[in-house]
C-alpha cells in the first residue's frame, strides 16, 4: 500500500527551496551531504509512550512507502522542472535512519540522519502527521509564540 500523496504535497508546500537545491545537485551529478536533523517539542507536554510508539510506527511506514504522487509531480512540473528531473523524483525512495527519544518538554523527540534533502523532506512530512498539532507545526521558529514542533538542521560533520 502506497503512502498517501498528501505527505508529498504537504512537504512541497513546506519546503519549496528544497526542490531547487535538489535540482541543482541532480544537474551537477552530486548527492547532498549526509546530515542529521532533529525534531524538538519545545513547549509541549510529555508524550505518553503509546503516542510515541504510534508516531514511530507511522514514521517508519512513511519512510518505507513514501512516493511522490501524480499531484506533487504535476505541481513541480508547472514550476518549470524538466521531465527527466520529475522522473528522477518519482523513482526516489527516502533513505534515512530515525532515532527516537522519550523527551521531556524542550528536548529532542527524534533525529533523522540521511542526505540533506531526504532528511528535510521526511521531517516536513513527519510534522504533518496527525500526531502533531497541524495548526502549529512549523519548520521554523516563529517568535514570540514558538511552534509546538520545529525542524532544526544540525550538520553531522561540524
Amino acid at each position: 500500500m502506497a503512502a498517501p500523496s498528501f505527505f508529498a504535497d504537504l512537504a512541497l508546500l513546506s519546503e519549496p527551496d528544497l526542490f531547487a537545491a535538489l535540482h541543482h545537485w541532480w544537474e551537477n551529478g552530486r548527492d547532498p551531504q549526509p546530515q542529521s536533523w532533529s525534531i524538538f517539542l519545545p513547549d509541549s507536554p510529555v508524550y505518553p509512550p503509546l503516542s510515541l510508539a504510534s508516531l514511530a510506527e507511522k514514521a517508519e511506514r512513511l519512510l518505507r512507502e513514501f512516493r511522490f504522487g501524480p499531484d506533487a509531480i504535476q505541481r513541480l512540473g508547472r514550476k518549470g522542472y524538466e521531465e527527466a528531473f520529475l522522473n528522477y523524483l518519482q523513482r526516489q525512495r527516502l533513505q534515512c535512519e530515525i532515532e527516537w527519544f522519550a523527551p521531556q518538554p524542550g528536548q529532542e523527540l527524534c533525529r533523522l540522519t540521511g542526505s540533506a534533502w531526504h532528511g528535510r523532506l521526511l521531517g516536513a512530512a513527519l510534522l504533518h502527521l496527525p500526531d502533531f498539532d497541524n495548526r502549529q507545526a512549523s519548520l521554523h521558529p516563529s517568535p514570540p509564540n514558538p511552534p509546538i514542533t520545529q525542524l532544526t538542521n544540525n550538520p553531522i560533520n561540524q
